[in-house]
């Protein structure tokens, strides 16, 4: 996330930030980094983590920001556990910059995430789930289709959904089951409502996983997988999908595209206005990368139409 947005004069938005580990990072590219947080607990340990981030208590569906305040949003793990998502990625939307981006990451599903498929079959094998808190769909960002239809529900376009696999270094079996327990959340719910002695079932059935098939010598190291998903706002994503069209025209005769391309005049008008504002405004540059890649697209369209109607 840090290489693909952080750097000098980048204004980032920290969104969920929790303990400040991706803010402090952040921080250390050179960015102008703001973080928010509904944890007070959760912010005191961000602010020393990142003394340098402008943190805020708030609620990830009515951002305490200005609209187009920042280059960039990320939300590392923490989008699948806001109950009301498409509001919050419309607040996302709002805050973003003309030609900003979001990047986010999330858990990948049991069945393709050997650590998640550990605990959660121990879940499934003994709980007792009627006793469990109503939560979102864990998952639902892990799957490309409802992570493109959920984004659209806040007027951004999924531009890359990709799975990345880290490896949990385990001293103990038991370590992985004391990492659901107390590093997550909705597990740790779903943990948290059983009983003292299914609790201590579905501890046993993970340690005797993790023994039995993650294994390392002396450790025990659990594969774990997550998505990352980037999306912009859809003005851009626009502009491309008219460029490659516009390349169509141009490479199997003009004709075919004048009316085409005169119907989009208005609106390479209003896209060159806000993209060039974006441009002046910032040194950024991730901004500046797609600022200039969607004049590019701008000045196409000019350019075929003017041509076109020679």
């Amino acid at each position: 996330m840090v290489e693909r947005v952080g750097g000098p004069q980048c204004n980032i938005l920290d969104l969920c930030c929790g303990q400040g580990t991706l803010t402090a990072m952040l921080c250390e590219s050179g960015a102008n980094v703001c973080g928010l947080d509904f944890s007070e607990k959760m912010l005191e340990l961000a602010a020393k983590a990142a003394p340098d981030a402008d943190l805020k208590h708030g609620d990830a569906t009515n951002l305490p920001y200005d609209s187009q305040s920042f280059d960039a949003v990320l939300c590392n793990f923490g989008m699948m556990h806001l109950p009301d998502q498409p509001r919050a990625l419309s607040e996302i939307q709002r805050v973003l910059s003309p030609s900003g981006g979001f990047i986010m990451a999330t858990w990948a599903a049991p069945d393709v995430s050997p650590a998640f498929g550990t605990v959660f079959g121990a879940l499934k094998s003994n709980a007792d789930f009627s006793e469990a808190p109503p939560q979102p769909d864990l998952f639902a960002f892990a799957d490309p289709s409802t992570a493109e239809e959920m984004l659209s529900q806040g007027d951004l376009k999924l531009t890359n959904h990709e799975f990345v696999t880290a490896t949990w270094e385990l001293e103990r079996p038991e370590g992985l089951f004391e990492i659901f327990l107390n590093g997550t959340v909705s597990a740790a719910l779903l943990i948290k409502s059983q009983t003292k002695e299914i609790i201590e079932k579905i501890k046993a059935d993970i340690a005797q996983k993790v023994e039995t098939e993650f294994q390392d010598d002396e450790k025990f190291k659990v594969p774990v997988s997550m998505a990352m998903v980037t999306a912009q706002l859809r003005l851009l994503a626009t502009l491309r999908v008219l460029a490659a069209i516009g390349r169509f025209f141009a490479a199997h005769g003009k004709s075919i595209g004048v009316r085409f391309w005169s119907s989009c005049s208005h609106s390479s008008s209003i896209a060159k206005y806000r993209l060039t504002s974006a441009c002046s405004r910032t040194k950024c540059p991730l901004r500046l990368h797609l600022a200039a890649d969607a004049w590019r697209y701008v000045a196409l369209w000019q350019n075929f139409t003017s041509t076109s109607e020679r």
